[in-house]
């Protein structure tokens, strides 16, 4: 049987997955869009794998005790 300090863990847990995916996807699409938009003549794809590094890092974060 699931305790209760268990269950709120897991949802804790669940909804900082869902936050940290959704920075993902938000920085990730953002640094595309500059990439593809900017009318610079030399482009870097630096600032993408900088951005995607950022939001998985932010999603394998755990608080353990």
């Amino acid at each position: 049987m699931v305790k209760i300090k268990q269950l709120q863990r897991y949802a804790i847990e669940s909804l900082a997955e869902c936050f940290a995916t959704c920075v993902l996807i938000v920085l990730g699409d953002g640094a595309i869009a500059n990439y593809k938009f900017t009318q610079q003549p030399a482009h870097s794809t630096l600032p993408i794998a900088l951005s995607f590094g950022i939001g998985v890092y932010s999603g394998s974060i755990h608080i353990r005790k």
